[in-house]
Formats: C-alpha cells, structure tokens, sequence
C-alpha cells in the first residue's frame, strides 16, 4: 500500500497498479523477493523500484510511505459466519521524499 503526500496536506492512497496475469505475475514476484530478502539495502532498492512507478502518476506528490506486510483472508470458520474481510498486518513502513532538481525527480 502506498500513502501520497501532497503540499497542501491532502494524503491518498494506492495500492500497485497490475495490468494482466503478466503483471500480476511480476508484482508477486518482486514482492515475494522482497519478504524473502533479509538485506535491508537490497530490500529498500525493490521498494523503491515500485513506489517509483506509482510515483509517476502522482507528479506533484512530495513524500510517499510504502507499507509492506501481509494480507490474510478470513478463516473457514469466519467467512461461515459471515466475515468477509481481509486482515492486513503491516511488517514495515518505508518513507521515501521528492528531491526536484534541474528537469529531474529522485526519490531519497
């Protein structure tokens, strides 16, 4: 999940974008590397790769938050008695901010 901030004060949220099972293929793929991973460097750089793709549609936004976790459905049980929803449990919030220089963006 991705949460916007703007310089007004506004703040939106997003969740990536998939296109297609090759998409959602490749989406799952990076994700799953980025639980798998214990390297911090390397785990931050993935982020990075899909909060700068979302970032692109959302040019005047000065910081992003990117929160990764996990998503469970309910159990067998729960969903009998009526419970639909997902739980989200969040494992880590990376913060990332818009650096404009001459003609550039950059995500720090």
């Amino acid at each position: 999940m991705f949460e916007f901030h703007y310089p007004d004060g506004r703040v939106e949220y997003e969740t990536p974008k998939l296109q297609g099972a090759a998409g959602q293929f490749r989406v799952s793929t990076l994700v799953g590397q980025i639980g798998q991973t214990d390297y911090e460097r390397w785990r931050v750089a993935l982020i990075k790769l899909l909060a700068g793709s979302a970032w692109q549609h959302r040019p005047e936004a000065v910081s992003l938050r990117a929160f990764f976790g996990t998503i469970s459905p309910p159990t067998i049980a729960e969903y009998r008695s009526g419970k639909r929803e997902r739980t989200f449990t969040c494992l880590s919030v990376y913060e990332f901010r818009r650096k404009t220089s001459v003609g550039e963006n950059h995500i720090l």
